[in-house]
């Protein structure tokens, strides 16, 4: 969820998963000051600055991350284009980075 804007910080979303091995390991044992390996950003899944068309964001549960970065990097960079974002989810309490959301 981190933003090419921001590259001072890092930032990664983790929704802890019943049963699941590595959200659990994380939220186990991962602590702030921990170092952990991770590799570049692969794919071609990015945004285009260039662009003024408008742009439409669909996500569902942990596919909203890098929309969210999406959204932070076109903030940051004071981008003017309209753009919808719909996210789904179970319920409301559901809703990831709710309260940043709601500020954009």
């Amino acid at each position: 969820s981190s933003s090419p804007s921001r590259p001072e910080r890092l930032s990664i979303s983790v929704k802890r998963v019943h049963g699941g091995e590595v959200s659990n390991w994380l939220f186990n044992h991962l602590q702030v000051g921990h170092t952990i390996i991770a590799d570049q950003p692969k794919g071609t899944f990015h945004i285009t600055k260039e662009s003024n068309e408008p742009l439409l964001l669909l996500s569902a549960g942990s596919g909203v991350t890098p929309m969210i970065s999406i959204l932070r990097y076109l903030t940051d960079q004071r981008d003017t284009r309209d753009i919808a974002f719909y996210h789904q989810c179970l319920t409301e309490a559901d809703i990831p980075f709710m309260e940043e959301l709601l500020m954009l």
